[in-house]
């Protein structure tokens, strides 16, 4: 399991996107476009809002989950 905290100014979708990449030693834009798997847009407000929301999903291989503190790569 890794677990990455999402930090500053970077959005969630962004630190799965980093995640996965230094995980795979792929860079980011060789990747998966994150967007064929999970609408980024929705992700980073689903789990930025009020409340405790986590959000599971596959992607390049791994299972994420994302809260708005931090990203699991499974």
């Amino acid at each position: 399991m890794i677990v990455r905290q999402i930090e500053g100014s970077d959005s969630p979708s962004q630190t799965v996107l980093r995640a996965v990449a230094t995980e795979t030693n792929t860079p980011v834009l060789e990747l998966e476009p994150l967007y064929d798997t999970i609408d980024p847009e929705a992700l980073n407000t689903l789990v930025t809002g009020n409340g405790t929301v986590r959000v599971a999903f596959d992607y390049q291989d791994f299972t994420v989950t994302v809260d708005a503190e931090r990203v699991v790569l499974e």
